[in-house]
């Protein structure tokens, strides 16, 4: 079921504003608050995304993406766990064990939402279709090409892969350890310095395209594609 959700959350405060929340956005909810339920739920139930907060059970989030990466491959199933605050080797380790995405609290339900659509179309793209665009961008993936407002803009493979990385993730803070994880870069090229090179030459090409201020610097976070400013998130504290 396509807009089947699983909610994996202890926090009843939690459940009680988001799921309703999500359901207007047009999501099916689910709710459990352990992984062993939650991991029963998946096993039964499908659902095309999971989101993983805070378990009761003594199963770890770490155990917890990879058990049901192991019970459910990528393309059938989205991954997004619920973070704290802003921990770039925790967020790392999430998305090696199998987590697709991260979210950072405090978050809206329509920043959730939007995630897990942007996921979701990702997996669900048909193939003879596999295009990623917004505002004016339109990327197709197999072709390897870039076009802004049907003309073509040439990048280099390096910047095409980080543009890609922000195209399936819109309007959503990307740290660099978090564009190093999606984009699966190794070391050499997945330094700071290099993604921050490779961003510079990614606004100057789609700014000689026409298509300028996208890729936006939120200071002390990373980047975001997005066609307003984005402010950084507040600062939470982990329970």
């Amino acid at each position: 079921m396509r807009n089947k959700i699983l909610l994996v959350e202890r926090d009843a405060s939690i459940l009680s504003y988001l799921a309703p929340d999500l359901a207007r956005e047009g999501f099916a909810v689910d709710m459990v608050d352990d992984g062993h339920a939650a991991y029963e739920a998946v096993a039964t139930g499908r659902p095309a995304a999971v989101v993983v907060g805070r378990m009761s059970s003594s199963l770890g989030r770490l155990d917890f993406c990879r058990a049901l990466r192991m019970l459910v491959p990528g393309p059938e199933m989205a991954i997004i766990v619920v973070l704290a605050r802003e921990l770039e080797l925790l967020r790392i380790a999430c998305i090696e064990e199998g987590a697709d995405d991260c979210i950072v609290e405090p978050f809206t339900a329509h920043a959730l939402a939007l995630r897990i659509r942007t996921l979701l179309r990702r997996y669900h793209m048909p193939k003879e279709d596999a295009r990623l665009r917004y505002a004016g961008l339109e990327m197709d993936v197999d072709q390897i090409k870039l076009f802004h407002q049907g003309r073509m803009v040439p990048l280099r493979p390096m910047v095409f892969q980080l543009l890609r990385v922000f195209l399936e993730r819109p309007e959503t803070i990307l740290s660099r350890a978090d564009i190093r994880a999606h984009a699966g870069w190794p070391a050499g090229e997945g330094s700071d310095r290099s993604i921050d090179s490779h961003v510079r030459t990614l606004r100057a090409a789609l700014a000689a395209a026409g298509a300028r201020d996208l890729i936006r610097t939120v200071r002390s976070w990373g980047y975001a594609l997005s066609v307003e400013e984005i402010a950084p998130p507040a600062a939470a504290v982990d329970g």
